[in-house]
């Protein structure tokens, strides 16, 4: 799901308003033994039996451009060191889901956060099996860009559809 209504997009994109929201990602790989789960948030969260680790993060939310591939930007703090040093030893893109959520469903008491009794949460904003590319790790932070699978890359057929390839086009 791509598409925010406008309401949405201008309490997301605005520096104070009276909602708060948090965003629960996920990143996996063929060569991770478990998904990483991160709550972008300082708290940890829980939602159907999964526990997200705290990691206020700054990320950006995907821009809509016709022209260009869905793109956004994501910096998180590598206070325990280990998403970090998993994400430096896998090879290759990881995949990375996103569902931001308000944060009036969960019980802001406890900790971690848990969902209030009797409610569901709505997802706002959902991207997924995006890609976490170009990753950066320092001691300090762990960055990189996430995007979407751009199509149009793919390269054109290598293949020409001649006579003895491919008969019955040539059928009369």
């Amino acid at each position: 799901m791509r598409s925010i209504d406008t309401v949405t997009r201008y309490e997301l994109n605005r520096s104070q308003t009276g909602e708060d929201f948090v965003g629960l990602l996920t990143i996996s790989h063929d060569e991770l033994a478990d998904v990483i789960p991160l709550a972008l948030d300082a708290e940890a969260y829980v939602l159907d039996g999964v526990t997200y680790a705290a990691a206020p993060m700054t990320l950006t939310v995907a821009s809509d451009n016709e022209d260009q591939t869905p793109e956004m930007t994501m910096s998180f703090p590598n206070v325990d060191r280990r998403a970090g040093a998993l994400l430096a030893k896998v090879p290759g893109a990881c995949r990375v889901s996103l569902s931001i959520y308000r944060t009036r469903f969960f019980d802001l008491t406890v900790a971690p956060r848990v969902v209030k009794p009797a409610t569901t949460p709505l997802t706002v904003y959902r991207v997924i099996r995006w890609f976490l590319t170009d990753t950066s790790t320092t001691d300090r932070t762990v960055s990189g860009r996430v995007r979407s699978y751009d199509y149009r890359m793919e390269g054109a057929l290598r293949r020409r559809a001649t006579k003895d390839l491919f008969p019955g086009l040539y059928a009369r």
